[in-house]
C-alpha cells in the first residue's frame, strides 16, 4: 500500500494544512468525531500553522524576498 503523505517538503506542508483544515472544520467536529480532544485539535492547528509559516519564510528567503513574517500565535477560534 502506498504512503499517502507526499515526499516533497512543500507537498507535505500542503497535506498537513489540508488535514488541519478538515480537523477544525465546523467547530472541530471532524477532529472530535474521530477521537481527538479539542485541546489536541487546537494544538495540531497551532503546530501546522507554525510549520506553514516557517516553510513560507524559508521559501521567501531562498527566493531573496524580504524579511521573514512574524510568528502567529495559534488560536484556531475554538481554543480557550
Amino acid at each position: 500500500m502506498a504512503d499517502y503523505i507526499p515526499d516533497h517538503e512543500a507537498m507535505k506542508i500542503r497535506w498537513l494544512w489540508n488535514l488541519m483544515v478538515w480537523l477544525v472544520r465546523d467547530g472541530a467536529v471532524n477532529g472530535l468525531a474521530h477521537g481527538f480532544t479539542l485541546d489536541e485539535v487546537c494544538g495540531f492547528y497551532s503546530t501546522v500553522l507554525q510549520a506553514k509559516l516557517a516553510a513560507d519564510n524559508n521559501a521567501a528567503m531562498q527566493a531573496g524576498g524580504g524579511s521573514p513574517r512574524l510568528s502567529v500565535g495559534g488560536a484556531c477560534g475554538y481554543c480557550a
